[in-house]
C-alpha cells in the first residue's frame, strides 16, 4: 500500500476523475469508492484496479495541461549531464527525470505529477534554471531514476 501524496496548491484529482468518466472507464460511484480509500494515490488505484493504464493517464493528463507526453520506452537512456542536475534523492521524491538542459537557461524534466509545484520549485532552486515540464509514466520514470542512479 503507497502513502498518499501530500497535495500542493493548485494540484488535484478532479481532472482524472472528469476523464475516467468521459472517457466511459468508470461511473461516478467507481470513481467515488476508489478515492475513499484512505492512504491509497487515485492513480494507483485507477491503474491498480485496470480501469486505465499508466500511459493513459500521463496522456491524459499531458493533453489537458497543453504539455508534451515523453514516451520513455525501453531504448530510452538518459546523459550523464542531465543525471548529474537532479540528486538522487530528489528524483525518487518526485518522481521525475532531468530530460535535457536547455542550455544555460532551462532544464526539462519529465514527471508523472507536473502539477506537483513543490517539485518544481525545488529543481528551479537547486538548478538555479527555470523549469519546463513534460509528462511521463510513473512506472517508466522509477525504473529509468533506479537504473540510472544505482
Amino acid at each position: 500500500m503507497m502513502h498518499k501524496p501530500k497535495r500542493f496548491s493548485g494540484e488535484s484529482t478532479d481532472w482524472l476523475r472528469s476523464y475516467l468518466i468521459k472517457a466511459g472507464k468508470a461511473t461516478e460511484e467507481e470513481v467515488a469508492q476508489l478515492e475513499s480509500v484512505e492512504g491509497v494515490d487515485l492513480t494507483d488505484a485507477v491503474i491498480e484496479k485496470g480501469l486505465a493504464t499508466d500511459r493513459e493517464i500521463a496522456e491524459a493528463l499531458a493533453e489537458r495541461l497543453h504539455l508534451k507526453y515523453v514516451d520513455l520506452d525501453d531504448e530510452f537512456q538518459l546523459n550523464r549531464d542531465e543525471v548529474s542536475l537532479i540528486p538522487e534523492a530528489t528524483a525518487r521524491r518526485f518522481c521525475l527525470i532531468p530530460l535535457r538542459r536547455d542550455g544555460d537557461e532551462a532544464v526539462t524534466i519529465v514527471t508523472s505529477n507536473p502539477l506537483n509545484l513543490e517539485a518544481i520549485d525545488v529543481v528551479r532552486s537547486m538548478t538555479k534554471l527555470d523549469v519546463h515540464m513534460a509528462v511521463g509514466c510513473k512506472r517508466r520514470i522509477s525504473e529509468i531514476v533506479n537504473k540510472c542512479y544505482s
